[in-house]
């Protein structure tokens, strides 16, 4: 009679478990940064894991006003790598925090 409820009560608690373990993953990928870079290196973007955009390097040989659409380019580029690395960073250290298991609405 009691075992369903003590499974429930265990899966409760392993839910809750995960749910601390999520929130520490989400103040570790806060605090750790990525880069992205732009081919020839000219422009660099530091995301967060929380895909959060920390900082912009432009080669100061890009600054000139003829090469304005070619800078535009750049930081585009490098900001996609920067986030692309954020959000790969985050999908391997949930996939470690739920042992590969999908779990619909994290998001990642």
């Amino acid at each position: 009679m009691f075992g369903k409820l003590g499974d429930m009560a265990k899966l409760t608690k392993q839910a809750m478990g995960m749910q601390k373990e999520m929130k520490k993953l989400q103040e570790v990928l806060a605090n750790t940064e990525v880069s992205g870079v732009c081919e020839g290196g000219l422009v660099e973007v530091i995301a967060s894991g929380d895909m959060i955009i920390k900082k912009v390097n432009i080669n100061p040989n890009c600054l000139h006003p003829s090469s304005v659409d070619l800078l535009n380019g750049l930081i585009q580029s490098a900001t996609n790598n920067a986030l692309f690395a954020a959000k790969k960073m985050a999908q391997d250290h949930t996939a470690e925090l739920t042992k590969g298991i999908d779990i619909p609405g994290l998001g990642l």
